[in-house]
């Protein structure tokens, strides 16, 4: 029942952390695994189906936070304006590094189109 305790303790301080460090406005990177018959030019770890007929390949998406939730989850907003909720804590989203958001400024949502998107589709005024 300890473990229980200190497990339950060390989440919660670990999404309490993620919460501090990411908030709303922040760029953040996001890897999305996808599947298709011809890979995109930004694939990466590309691997193919195990009869040849598609390929696997991760992708990496550029969204800006919107709104960081209590329960640990985050909003973010597409460059097309699309929201989409994850975890705090998932591996594979993480912030963008600073020659990300100097290099690759365009493939992120602009900031004045983050809040329309966000009073659309989350209510949020």
């Amino acid at each position: 029942m300890r473990a229980d305790a200190s497990g339950s303790a060390s989440r919660e301080n670990a999404v309490a952390i993620m919460r501090r460090q990411i908030q709303p406005g922040d760029l953040v990177v996001y890897q999305k695994t996808k599947h298709s018959l011809r890979p995109s030019p930004h694939a990466r770890a590309v691997r193919p189906a195990p009869k040849g007929e598609d390929y696997s390949y991760r992708i990496d998406k550029y969204w800006t936070v919107v709104t960081v939730q209590p329960t640990g989850e985050i909003v973010v907003c597409t460059r097309r304006g699309k929201t989409h909720t994850l975890h705090a804590e998932d591996p594979l989203l993480r912030k963008a590094t600073w020659w990300e958001r100097l290099l690759l400024r365009r493939r992120f949502p602009l900031t004045g189109v983050v809040m329309p998107c966000a009073r659309r589709d989350t209510g949020l005024t």
